[in-house]
């Protein structure tokens, strides 16, 4: 049981950096003038990227809260 809560506590940092990066990724994007167009165009893949994997992050984060529940309940 302890194994599961370490690794829902690993998890839940990566996520916060990621959110931390995403929110760093928003800011330059916003402070760039319009006719750096291609730099935009890959902040916001590189964005996009990092929210997906974000949502992948939370989707396990939520699965280890589910099989840790599970675990503790039985």
């Amino acid at each position: 049981m302890i194994v599961y809560s370490q690794k829902l506590m690993i998890w839940q940092t990566f996520a916060m950096y990621d959110i931390i990066n995403i929110q760093q990724i928003e800011s330059l994007l916003a402070s760039l003038p319009q006719n750096l167009a291609k730099l935009r165009i890959n902040l916001q893949k590189s964005l996009d990227q990092v929210r997906r994997k974000t949502k992948q992050f939370e989707c396990f984060q939520n699965q280890a809260k589910l099989a840790l529940q599970i675990v503790q309940d039985d």
